[in-house]
């Protein structure tokens, strides 16, 4: 199974290659900028982020209108707490958060309301979850753990 790049790997590569579109797309740019860009661009796929430090945790509280969607992260353990909410058109703000195929290792969701539980389905459809975690009683569209 492949995986999908972090956000830290993939946007300077998205960045780079909209670059390189640019210079070599604009008329009338000077030869030697759009291959000094182009050899410069070369070094953009040898960056990769540093390692992650051990015993470092990273909390993230996205930003989501109503409801919640909190990542902790640390080196080898990812955890997301509550996925957001659904809206009644359909969007979900989880679904802008990352690329397809990302791991989490448990997902706690506070209760099945929709505004904290929305983006459960498509959570478990697009990412590879490890385990579902909720309070005893609550009815959520994916198989859960009692916490």
């Amino acid at each position: 199974m492949s995986r999908v790049p972090s956000h830290e790997t993939f946007t300077p590569l998205a960045w780079g290659l909209a670059l390189l579109a640019l210079c070599w797309g604009l008329p009338g740019l000077l030869s030697w900028l759009r291959l000094g860009v182009s050899a410069t661009l070369v070094l953009v796929p040898l960056h990769s982020p540093a390692p992650w430090p051990e015993g470092q945790l990273r909390v993230t509280v996205h930003d989501v209108g109503q409801g919640q969607l909190i990542e902790l992260r640390r080196a080898n353990y990812r955890l997301l707490y509550d996925t957001g909410p659904r809206f009644r058109s359909g969007f979900m703000p989880l679904a802008t958060l990352w690329p397809p195929g990302q791991r989490f290792d448990s997902v706690i969701v506070s209760h099945a309301d929709t505004d904290h539980a929305g983006g459960v389905t498509d959570l478990s459809d697009d990412h590879q979850v490890a385990g579902f975690l909720a309070p005893r009683g609550e009815i959520i569209d994916v198989n859960i753990a009692t916490c």
